[in-house]
């Protein structure tokens, strides 16, 4: 399966999306790879952190053409917006294992909602990503969502089992979920539809 890496990169760079078979290998590849990371990354410094791209796949090849560093640490969502979510997420996935360095983080927590491929493999595979988060320069949390009030020390975030489905609350969930609120002080429970809740805190 290694070996399809340098194609399937050079494919994804020419925005030339992959077919089903060779996208269900990558997760796949791509899964196992994340399950052996640890939940936080200590990440050094520098490094470019990049926000949500809602597959904007041309914003993200300009990215790549940008002189900042090869170290990337996306956090945002990936696709859900842009029509080119299947090319996004593919590419990003790809050039995690060609690199050879965990280089996503960000739960993919329904982004089979808005992949053109109408397969349950697909949507079972990507339900379980299991991406972890950074602390970099031992300064700065990296999360995709926002703080918990069930979190006070980065060893509770570290002993974390993220190798399973997201719950609907409690400390994994606030911080994949949870949302700043300027006009909040401290944490409340807002909803979410359809089922999720989430803390927010400013």
């Amino acid at each position: 399966m290694a070996n399809d890496l340098p194609a399937w990169f050079e494919r994804l760079s020419k925005s030339q999306p992959l077919d089903v078979t060779s996208l269900l290998r990558l997760i796949a590849l791509s899964k196992e790879h994340l399950a052996n990371q640890p939940t936080l990354l200590d990440l050094p410094a520098p490094i470019t952190i990049c926000g949500d791209i809602h597959g904007q796949f041309s914003d993200l090849l300009t990215l790549m053409t940008l002189d900042i560093g090869q170290r990337i640490l996306f956090l945002g969502d990936f696709v859900d917006r842009g029509s080119h979510s299947v090319e996004t997420i593919s590419f990003l996935l790809v050039r995690m294992k060609y690199n050879g360095d965990t280089r996503v983080y960000k739960a993919f927590m329904d982004v089979f909602d808005y992949l053109p491929l109408g397969t349950s493999s697909v949507q079972l595979i990507l339900t379980h990503m299991y991406i972890p988060g950074a602390l970099v320069n031992n300064q700065l949390l990296a999360i995709h969502g926002g703080l918990s009030p069930a979190i006070h020390y980065l060893d509770q975030i570290r002993m974390i089992n993220r190798v399973m489905e997201i719950p609907s609350d409690g400390a994994f969930a606030d911080l994949v979920w949870s949302d700043p609120e300027p006009k909040t002080n401290g944490f409340h429970l807002v909803s979410r539809p359809p089922t999720i809740r989430i803390l927010k805190a400013i």
